[in-house]
């Protein structure tokens, strides 16, 4: 009886090891096929970062965070992280990357990962000159504005961040362009293109192309300019941005008003209006009209066409109607002004005395 149940004894515990060896083997074989899974993830995240696909890139991350915290190699989990704080900077989600970016950096500083921490406080830091260069901007304050956007590229250089650097050239470029800087605006906007190339940064190029044609528009060379506009309203369609779209539209239309072409400006503008109202912005949708009067109504000056008044006035009440829906007295003023002069075109000087007034007196209410 005793020799059975040591029996029975040996025979338990070579089942448990057994099982304890079982489960060890599919716990390795596990691990193996999760940091397999999270290493194909994360490949495939980098290759569509090279290819300029940053939405599909945050995909693929996205789904290999959950694997990385499974691994027991934490510095894995810092990988996503960062590179998700990269990703958003790309698409424009600033919040989002910055919320990536302070837990990679909570992670690294914990597990005393020194490189990591590097890069997280850098793109940290880069975001802060970033967002105050923007702001001092918006203030008028443009000295400090270029400042902070100059430190920022420095710091970029510094991480070998194309990506920040790109984006804070162009910023910068927008304040000389602020201060009517034009030869700084364009040599800074060709850089920006050429790293915007590099990157395979759609976005980015698209802007860029868009100031480049902003420069030649200003400096009189309006075929060279429609060229820089073309090749960003392509750019803008393929990637499906209507906003970006809208506004390229528009620049296309203006080149054609300034020389006169009011036909095709017409046709642009058009095409502007039509953009606007399926991103469903009153705000543009009032000026799209706006302007289309006053193409009308430059037409009419040259035409002598009643008829192009007629039509000018009608875009222009469209707009003033629309105006007062949104409360925008700034542009309210403006097509006020631009009514009084139809009317004064058409000889019809009541009205045209009546909407000056108003015009008048919405402009003493602004201070403006």
């Amino acid at each position: 009886m005793k020799q059975l149940k040591k029996s029975c004894i040996i025979i338990v515990l070579v089942q448990i090891l057994f099982l304890s060896l079982f489960n060890f083997k599919v716990y390795s074989i596990q691990k193996i096929d999760s940091i397999k899974y999270y290493y194909q993830l994360f490949t495939q995240a980098e290759k569509l970062r090279k290819q300029g696909e940053f939405k599909k890139s945050i995909e693929f991350l996205k789904k290999s965070l959950p694997i990385a915290k499974k691994i027991s190699d934490k510095e894995k989990e810092c990988e996503p992280l960062i590179n998700l704080g990269l990703m958003f900077w790309n698409v424009g989600k600033l919040e989002q990357s910055t919320i990536y970016y302070k837990q990679a950096l909570s992670l690294a500083q914990k597990l005393n990962l020194e490189e990591q921490q590097k890069i997280c406080q850098s793109a940290l830091n880069i975001y802060r000159l970033y967002s105050e260069g923007k702001k001092f901007r918006s203030s008028g304050k443009y000295q400090e504005s270029i400042e902070n956007f100059q430190k920022a590229i420095v710091l970029a250089n510094e991480a070998k961040s194309k990506e920040h650097e790109v984006k804070c050239i162009r910023q910068l470029s927008a304040t000389y362009w602020k201060l009517n800087d034009l030869q700084n605006f364009f040599t800074l906007n060709k850089e920006a293109l050429k790293i915007a190339k590099k990157l395979k940064h759609k976005k980015e190029e698209g802007r860029c192309l868009n100031n480049i044609g902003l420069y030649y528009w200003k400096v009189d060379q309006y075929s060279k300019a429609l060229n820089y506009y073309e090749k960003a309203l392509i750019i803008a369609r393929y990637l499906k941005n209507k906003e970006e779209e809208s506004r390229n539209l528009n620049n296309i239309a203006i080149i054609y008003m300034d020389i006169g072409n009011y036909d095709k400006a017409l046709e642009y503008l058009t095409k502007v209006l039509t953009t606007d109202q399926q991103i469903g912005n009153d705000i543009y949708v009032s000026m799209d009209l706006n302007n289309i009067g006053e193409t009308f109504r430059k037409r009419g000056l040259v035409s002598d066409k009643r008829e192009d008044f007629h039509k000018a006035l009608y875009n222009f009440y469209q707009a003033l109607k629309l105006i007062r829906k949104i409360e925008d007295k700034k542009i309210e003023v403006r097509v006020l002004n631009n009514i009084g002069s139809v009317h004064t075109d058409l000889e019809n000087h009541q009205e045209a005395l009546q909407y000056f007034r108003l015009g008048l007196e919405k402009a003493e209410e602004l201070n403006d």
